[in-house]
């Protein structure tokens, strides 16, 4: 009998930042600097600026995934990003 291929993994072709703060100064411009190597998930309190900066990145070629969220809130970040898989954190 001939054998079938196993499905392999389904793996990211690129590393993923999780970048905290991101909606403003020195975040956004550290998720904006990571999206030409990283998929990005940008989280910040504000969804309007959050979604600019996903704009921004995918006008230049990246993916950003954006998760409107306040990380002072335990348990709000436990349920908002306890799925999230990243190579890199900033925050």
């Amino acid at each position: 009998p001939q054998s079938r291929p196993q499905p392999r993994p389904t793996m990211p072709d690129r590393p993923t930042a999780l970048v905290t703060g991101a909606s403003r100064g020195i975040g956004r411009a550290i998720a904006v600097r990571l999206a030409a190597t990283h998929d990005v998930v940008a989280v910040a309190r504000s969804e309007s600026d959050l979604q600019a900066l996903k704009a921004e990145i995918e006008r230049s070629g990246g993916r950003c995934r954006t998760i409107a969220l306040d990380v002072t809130d335990g348990a709000a970040v436990r349920e908002r990003l306890g799925g999230v898989e990243a190579d890199v954190l900033v925050n």
